[in-house]
């Protein structure tokens, strides 16, 4: 291996299992009852086996090769799982918490999903600006009055927000170290970012594994 943990940076991955495209469709279809369509297959399956490794020095899972869902992908997941995009998550209200404290008026959500966080801070009184790959999430976002970031070099200024909250994204990114790097220009003077991750094991990963732990929907876990 020459690439470091996207986490602690630890240069030592130890592989531990090799996970075939066809075992992992087969999965989706017994957990989810999910079976996908051409178009998503050639677009965020391309792979015929996923390899595990694991990080010695943080226990961060990764995968090679790094395949990761497109819109298509998210759109038909969220279409098919009614859960998928949930109207309520135990973050929520820790994470408003922290914004009242902060007195965080103006944040950005990075992967706001179809923008239930959004809707609730709006309701507190937090104007929240929202980041979405799913196209048709953006689409209805928009149609509601807010405002939805595509480009981040585009469409961000320095230093325009207050707080950068992200509920279970970076498992889904290429780069996650790379991308944090990138948005805290876009945060205030001593403003605040809010993560939240998977854990694994946990109740939750036991479900989903070894479906929405492994790519396309997830780069790693910890």
């Amino acid at each position: 291996m020459n690439q470091n943990c996207a986490f602690c940076g630890c240069s030592r991955l130890r592989e531990s299992g090799v996970t075939s495209k066809a075992n992992l469709l087969r999965e989706y279809k017994k957990t989810f009852g999910l079976t996908f369509p051409p178009s998503i297959l050639e677009s965020s399956f391309a792979f015929e086996t996923l390899t595990t490794f694991e990080c010695v020095a943080c226990g961060t899972v990764t995968f090679r090769p790094q395949i990761l869902g497109d819109g298509s992908y998210y759109d038909f997941l969220s279409k098919n799982l009614a859960w998928y995009y949930p109207e309520s998550r135990w973050e929520y209200p820790i994470a408003l918490e922290i914004l009242e404290k902060e007195n965080a008026t103006r944040f950005l959500e990075i992967g706001c999903g179809d923008g239930h966080f959004l809707r609730l801070a709006r309701r507190r009184g937090r104007e929240g600006h929202g980041s979405e790959l799913n196209p048709q999430s953006v689409e209805r976002l928009r149609s509601s009055g807010f405002e939805v970031i595509t480009n981040f070099e585009r469409d961000l200024g320095n230093g325009e927000y207050d707080s950068l909250v992200m509920f279970q994204v970076l498992k889904h990114l290429a780069d996650p170290h790379s991308i944090l790097k990138t948005m805290v220009p876009y945060i205030r003077s001593r403003g605040t970012i809010i993560l939240t991750t998977p854990v694994m094991p946990s109740c939750c990963a036991t479900i989903a594994r070894p479906t929405l732990l492994m790519p396309p929907h997830s780069r790693e876990s910890s």
